[in-house]
């Protein structure tokens, strides 16, 4: 006859108190199965972010301070990193700690469609401010997180631009026509022409002043700014969203 165990008031036969035991053996099992998922997408998460801002294992290296082997065993899910680690490769690969796990454990959302905005040359809104002249090339929608304008620089010195100035965000300048002079604070002015760019967050106090006698043309990308000192003009046609037929 089988042998029972006392357990608490509970009385277990052995047959009953080996099953109970496969059974925690096999919820053991499946929760480190979700969490070696997590730690699965977790490595490649990071893998895939390094790839895509084209760094190589040294400079991620050199960026955090973490060792050669250790990033290289995190990406290939051999151990899970610290959060000091973790912290430390979010600030290298310049992604939000959040962002970043939120990517182990949810799928991407489906893509909206319609969210396709096509502006022709005559329908894009205009803005003036300061003498500037800017052309709205994306949506004015305030929750974007970026904007792209066509601008026709009109200051002629630093002094008539009115100095330095920042606001929040980052940028991005494209030449299009004419000579621009760039000033940004802590470095010397830089002279750019048709095909040249320049990136800087837009925190740090800068100007633009054009170097040609009809003024500069250019294209630019901003990141993380409401552009609220804009009021754009929306052209007579306007811009039309393509839907999918």
């Amino acid at each position: 006859m089988p042998r029972d165990y006392a357990i608490g008031f509970v009385t277990m036969s052995c047959a009953e108190l080996e099953q109970a035991e496969k059974s925690n053996v096999k919820a053991e099992k499946k929760t480190n199965i979700r969490r070696r998922r997590t730690e699965l997408d977790l490595g490649q998460s990071i893998k895939e972010l390094r790839k895509a801002r084209g760094l190589s294992l040294t400079d991620l290296v050199d960026a955090t301070g973490v060792s050669h082997s250790t990033i290289s065993r995190i990406e290939n899910d051999k151990i899970s990193p610290s959060w000091e680690i973790v912290v430390n490769l979010c600030k290298a690969l310049n992604v939000e700690i959040g962002e970043l796990l939120s990517t182990t454990d949810k799928e991407l959302p489906a893509p909206d469609h319609n969210d396709v905005l096509v502006i022709r040359r005559d329908e894009a809104a205009v803005a003036t401010f300061r003498g500037h002249t800017y052309e709205l090339h994306s949506d004015a929608n305030p929750h974007r997180n970026f904007h792209v304008t066509v601008v026709r620089h009109n200051y002629f010195s630093l002094e008539e631009a009115g100095g330095l100035q920042s606001h929040s965000g980052e940028e991005f300048t494209y030449v299009l026509d004419g000579s621009l002079e760039v000033h940004v604070e802590g470095r010397d002015p830089v002279e750019l022409g048709p095909g040249d760019s320049i990136r800087f967050p837009s925190t740090i106090p800068h100007a633009y002043v054009s170097l040609s006698k009809t003024g500069v043309k250019t294209l630019e990308v901003t990141h993380g700014s409401s552009g609220e000192h804009l009021q754009f003009v929306p052209a007579k046609t306007g811009g039309k969203k393509k839907r999918k037929k």
